[in-house]
């Protein structure tokens, strides 16, 4: 009695082999030869083949886009400036821009000199050239692989001011006397020109 399960190989055998251009085989991948008459073992399926050669290439190409979508995923490099005083509450104007009050923080986009200024009533003002530099992963070639790996990276960049007090500030009669002292002598050289 022949065998069921055999014979429902043989027949899907056979119309895979004809979908794919293959030969007819007698079933259970056997092709027979005409001049011989003698059972001969067929080649391997062509379409068994290309769908499993599909399989691997779809989860092969899974694997590869995920791969570079993960190295393509832009790293966020965060660069701040932040600037404190002594005493707190200066206005900070860096390069002709108000940023705020001290202590005060803002972004910034490349390295090099920065023109900074502090002014508060009472002090005396400050107005200078600061450096921002760079770290060792900003630096050519380096900053590829900082901005490709996928992770986070803050650089800040700290200065700190210490405000002095004005004369006036400190001595307040002193400097009332010394302001009209100076303006009896600017009426007096007045006087003497006319």
């Amino acid at each position: 009695m022949p065998n069921p399960r055999l014979a429902t190989l043989g027949a899907r055998t056979r119309r895979n082999a004809a979908q794919c251009g293959l030969p007819r085989t007698s079933g259970g991948g056997v092709e027979r030869s005409e001049t011989e008459g003698v059972f001969a073992p067929s080649p391997p399926l062509r379409g068994r083949w290309i769908r499993r050669s599909r399989r691997r290439m779809g989860s092969s190409s899974i694997t590869i886009a995920c791969t570079l979508s993960l190295l393509l995923l832009p790293a966020c490099v965060q660069r701040k400036i932040r600037v404190t005083s002594t005493p707190p509450g200066a206005r900070v104007i860096l390069n002709d821009q108000e940023i705020g009050v001290t202590p005060v923080e803002t972004r910034f986009t490349f390295y090099g000199g920065y023109d900074i200024q502090l002014i508060k009533p009472g002090y005396e003002h400050i107005h200078e050239l600061r450096q921002a530099k760079a770290p060792l992963y900003e630096y050519p070639v380096i900053d590829l692989a900082a901005t490709a790996a996928p992770t986070n990276i803050d650089h800040t960049i700290e200065w700190h001011f210490d405000l002095t007090p004005t004369a006036e500030s400190i001595n307040q009669s002193a400097a009332r006397e010394a302001l009209l002292d100076r303006a009896a002598d600017l009426r007096e050289q007045a006087r003497t020109t006319d």
